[in-house]
């Protein structure tokens, strides 16, 4: 099992050898212990899923094939990832794309441009999320209307219908389109999907939610 001394390790090896960003949780990283905050995950999209476990030596936690979580070992304790890559219709596999070819680094790692991390932390929170997590709630809204909304009471529900009204004008813009995550263990919302007037079939919904109950008793 491959092991890490430290994040910066880790870090400097895929930041030589890798196309990927951190997706997520980037600002969570304790650097001086190696391990991320609140026993967090790092969300991470990468143009081959193989060789960045290969480089990293990151271990499934589950056993079906239609999970994406690992773990990698940094100073002997565990570093949960979850591993998204082109293809994985977590995002549209063009939006994958360019989320990559927009990277940018920071010094310490690459992450998505401004746009691409605004807009698919958006979709995140719409497509992948069943409420609006509050660690987005007070960053999305500063980020998207600037002090438009303080000293006001804004509800979830105007929040999700501002968010909802821009992503749809950003995906049509880049032709992008809304899809069902290869990894069962991705919440999808089928209601916020279907607002945005996003074609899934019932036979593909059946069929998700049965593959996922199988997948869940391995």
């Amino acid at each position: 099992m491959k092991r890490w001394e430290c994040l910066y390790d880790f870090f400097k090896d895929i930041n030589e050898n890798c196309n990927y960003v951190v997706l997520r949780n980037g600002d969570d990283i304790d650097w001086k212990n190696s391990l991320i905050k609140n026993d967090g995950d790092l969300d991470v999209l990468c143009e081959n899923r193989k060789a960045f476990i290969e480089l990293s030596g990151a271990v499934p936690i589950y056993s079906s094939r239609r999970r994406d979580n690992y773990y990698i070992t940094v100073a002997n304790h565990k570093v949960r990832i979850d591993i998204r890559y082109v293809g994985d219709r977590y995002y549209d596999k063009n939006w994958e794309k360019d989320i990559l070819l927009c990277r940018q680094f920071n010094g310490l790692y690459y992450l998505p441009d401004e746009t691409n991390d605004m807009y698919s932390v958006i979709y995140h929170i719409l497509l992948q999320k069943k409420y609006i997590p509050e660690k987005y709630r007070n960053g999305i809204l500063s980020r998207m209307y600037g002090n438009s909304f303080k000293g006001k009471t804004v509800s979830d529900t105007d929040i999700a219908e501002s968010m909802m009204k821009d992503l749809i004008k950003y995906l049509q813009f880049n032709h992008y389109c809304i899809t069902v995550p290869h990894d069962c263990g991705v919440y999808f919302n089928y209601t916020n999907a279907g607002k945005m007037s996003c074609n899934i079939s019932y036979i593909q919904r059946a069929f998700r939610r049965l593959r996922y109950k199988i997948e869940s008793r391995r």
